[in-house]
């Protein structure tokens, strides 16, 4: 029996050393995992901040709008003024898509999109929570709902009180999904990376990529990571497992958003995801190769038992050859633990006696200078050695794993930072023998250093940036990846060194097109107008030949694709031991700061037109007012003092009624276009007899027409149907108007009117041989208030309402309308209107 005990003692040994193996292999493994699991925290920690902190900035904007808004919109006098201030501020404010003025009862009073005005908003929650729960000091923001344009938004709200404390309504903000978008993206650094923003109620507001039916979810449940996070009551909390969003293993983070010194009714938050299984494919890889590895080597340990075994009990005499086989498998084991990436130690009451040659490396001595010596040269100091014993072997003698991380010193006295983890061997706890591992983390301890210095002192680190792009390659790399801003650094002779994604997304190039490219042909070849730029006129040349920060905003750099981008840059040179080695420019797009320029300038030239456009147009209406009442009034007059002359009489009553005619026709013009500005209008279908309608025309127009002594024609297309359905009033009221401005501005001639149908379209023709209208005059043919002649002296008078009334109710009734003319020879004008045919069980 002593004789197969030690026959058998090597396998043991093969399978505690297998055993050490697997647990050091098992170890090593869990400790990478819990490593890259708070990397990818940590970075999508950092990447919640950078969104949670633009939310909340541009919350404080919208509220800064808002509460402008409130305490002025009550008093503007016209609401056409009021859209237009808030379409201008609409414009200067990207993350907000519509605003609005909603009055007490919920319409929509103003707005900077027209298509909402008068709409009713009252059943909206960013209505009705402000209304029931008034206060003046509070920022509502509303859940998610698909807006009347089909968008989905969510509303922010300030209550808008009287004099008296009374609730006069609301202003209100949707913010802009596109915009968010954009920011959303920016911080996206992987394919399966979303990010999401919802409510406090719990409804998604919007995901980034989109998830199908993820829009107005509601994630508030007991069971989901977002009722987790509200539960702990904290600004961020992370989360791993099944998220309900996408109902796949996630790594999730959340994130409460709140504008400071903003008192809000519910706050935002924002979730940022990456897939469980992209995070750790590598680790999985990983875990694949050494457990193949591990497999390998127990099966070929266990294959050589197996013939040992065999050998043993057929071949007595081949002991010896056996035992052989045996100790070359140890030195392959031997061999392995030699390769192993961690140290690995044994120690018979606290003296070494095996190391594996990655401890020797790591410690920098020789297996003679540590064999059979305590582990006291290993630490900084006698009594730091002798601490971590008393902590040590009190859980390792117990039969417990001990880790820790500490500081050790090298042979050559330098100080290296190593993660230990220890156990006593299985067959004695209280004898002191045990195995180590120990992995040096000097570089992660050094890397996590410096993270904590960045979080602590990231205003300082951003102020220093140039000083910290010249230190280390991996913060330069950091910093400029993270960088809204586009970066590039040159050489002396102006090749490019380096480049950020941000530079490379706005060029459209890539950093490989880029680096060691000249930069000013590459992209700031010529000027916006397309010239050519001379190399020798470049900043980033004087920057590089006097030594000084150069800033230019009014330049343009080209895309790949050949369009300009217009771009505010900075260069600076880079020096170096008094020397200058090269520069580094910065750029910014500036294309939504000149559109917002424009159209501000656009804006206000439309303004001071409208303004001009209606001083005349109040003079013109008071002129056409005047006249007619003077007439009246006059031929009243006349009538009084002659009523027993019949003729006299009757002549004063004919001027009368031709005054009063016209002035029905001004007033007419005026409540007309208020109806259609002011969307009271409507248009109603009944059946309609052309010739009918031809003929009520004509009699009214015959006699002007004949009184200057005009033809009046008409050219009915013998394809005409009789009946159509249509609006009678308004197709008769947009005919005269036509007919009437022909026969005013015709001295001779004629003037005529054709009708026919083409297609499914019914064509209506006036044409005269008048004075006729320049092509620079056409262009404000319809807009209201204008006149080609806007003098109080003009020659034919009018409101200047006609045509602009005539075109919208052509368009209320789905068609359309066009002029041509020539000055001396005359206009033509033409519209067109759906043709609906009269069905008579329709009308049964």
């Amino acid at each position: 029996m002593a004789t197969k005990t030690s026959r058998f003692s090597p396998l043991s040994g093969v399978a505690m050393l297998l055993l050490i193996l697997g647990a050091v292999m098992a170890l090593n493994l869990y400790q990478e995992w819990q490593r890259t699991l708070k990397r990818e925290q940590d970075k999508l920690i950092t990447q919640a901040r950078v969104i949670q902190m633009n939310i909340a900035d541009n919350l404080q904007s919208v509220n800064a709008v808002l509460v402008a808004l409130s305490n002025d919109s009550s008093t503007r006098k016209a609401d056409s003024e009021l859209n237009q201030h808030l379409q201008l501020i609409g414009q200067a404010m990207p993350a907000m898509r519509t605003l609005l003025v909603v009055d007490a009862e919920g319409v929509i009073r103003a707005s900077n999109r027209s298509e909402v005005i008068g709409k009713d908003v009252s059943h909206r929650d960013y209505f009705q929570v402000p209304k029931n729960h008034p206060q003046a000091d509070t920022f509502y923001i509303s859940p998610p709902f698909r807006t009347l344009l089909g968008t989905f938004t969510i509303n922010v709200t300030r209550t808008m009180t009287g004099p008296d404390g009374k609730f006069m309504g609301v202003v209100s903000a949707g913010l802009d999904p596109a915009y968010f978008s954009t920011l959303l993206e920016s911080v996206r650094y992987a394919p399966d990376m979303w990010v999401a923003i919802t409510h406090d109620a719990g409804e998604i507001f919007m995901t980034l990529p989109e998830k199908e039916g993820a829009l107005g979810k509601n994630l508030a449940r007991a069971e989901t990571f977002f009722s987790q996070h509200q539960a702990s009551r904290k600004t961020i909390s992370t989360h791993q497992g099944l998220s309900f969003i996408t109902n796949q293993p996630q790594i999730l983070i959340w994130a409460t958003v709140t504008a400071n010194n903003i008192k809000q009714d519910h706050p935002l938050l924002i979730a940022v995801a990456r897939d469980d299984l992209e995070v750790f494919a590598v680790w999985r890889r990983d875990a694949l190769i050494q457990g193949g590895l591990y497999a390998i080597l127990v099966i070929s340990l266990l294959l050589g038992v197996v013939r040992l075994n065999r050998s043993q009990r057929k071949f007595d005499l081949k002991e010896e050859a056996s035992a052989q086989s045996l100790h070359e498998k140890v030195q392959e084991l031997d061999m392995i633990l030699d390769n192993s990436s961690v140290g690995i130690a044994f120690l018979k009451r606290r003296r070494i006696l095996w190391l594996n040659k990655r401890m020797l490396e790591m410690f920098g001595y020789t297996m003679e200078e540590t064999l059979n010596q305590t582990t006291a040269m290993l630490y900084p100091s006698q009594q730091a050695y002798e601490d971590f014993g008393h902590c040590a072997y009190v859980e390792i003698t117990a039969g417990r794993r001990f880790a820790a991380e500490l500081p050790m010193r090298r042979h050559d006295g330098t100080a290296i930072w190593v993660r230990v983890s220890g156990q006593s061997t299985p067959n004695d706890y209280s004898a002191g023998d045990s195995i180590w591992v120990l992995e040096d983390i000097s570089e992660r301890k050094k890397q996590e250093v410096e993270l904590e210095g960045y979080r602590a002192n990231l205003e300082d680190l951003v102020k220093e940036r140039t000083k910290a792009l010249m230190q280390t390659e991996a913060r330069t790399s950091h910093i400029l990846d993270s960088s809204a801003d586009g970066l590039y650094g040159t050489d002396m002779q102006g090749r490019i060194t380096f480049i950020n994604p941000a530079a490379c997304k706005m060029l459209g190039y890539s950093s490989e097109q880029a680096i060691g490219k000249d930069a000013h042909p590459l992209f700031h070849h010529s000027y916006p107008d397309g010239k050519p730029y001379p190399e020798m006129f470049c900043p980033n040349l004087a920057a590089l030949q006097q030594g000084e920060v150069i800033r230019v905003d009014n330049e343009v750099f080209w895309h790949a694709d050949g369009q300009a981008l217009p771009v505010m840059y900075s260069v600076h040179p880079m020096w170096h031991e008094g020397k200058i080695i090269g520069a580094v420019t910065s750029f910014v797009d500036v294309s939504v700061q000149r559109a917002a320029a424009q159209a501000r300038e656009q804006a206000l030239m439309a303004a001071e037109t409208l303004a001009r456009m209606r001083s005349e147009f109040l003079s013109n209406v008071s002129h056409e007012l005047r006249t007619p009442l003077n007439g009246i009034l006059g031929f009243a007059s006349i009538g009084y003092r002659n009523y027993q002359n019949a003729d006299k009489a009757r002549n004063a009553f004919a001027k009368i009624q031709d005054s009063g005619n016209r002035l029905f026709e001004v007033v007419s013009d005026i409540l007309d276009f208020s109806d259609i500005d002011t969307g009271q209008l409507t248009i109603t279908q009944t059946r309609i007899s052309l010739s009918e309608l031809i003929e009520q025309v004509v009699e009214v127009i015959h006699d002007r027409a004949l009184a200057k002594h005009l033809d009046l024609l008409l050219d009915l297309s013998p394809t005409l149907p009789n009946d159509c359905i249509g609006d009678l009033l308004r197709i008769k009221q947009v005919l005269l108007k036509l007919l009437s401005n022909a026969v005013k501005f015709t001295e001779a001639g004629s003037v005529s009117l054709s009708i026919a149908l083409i297609g499914d379209q019914l064509q209506f023709r006036v044409s005269d041989t008048g004075i006729g209208i320049s092509s620079s005059e056409l262009e404000g043919l319809f807009n209201p208030f204008q006149q080609l002649d806007g003098s109080a002296s003009r020659k034919f008078g009018g409101t200047g309402l006609g045509l602009a009334i005539s075109q919208r109710l052509i368009e209320l009734m789905g068609g359309d309308i066009r002029v041509e003319s020539q000055p001396g020879i005359g206009t033509v004008v033409e519209f067109h209107l759906p043709y609906l045919k009269a069905d008579p069980e329709f009308f049964a």
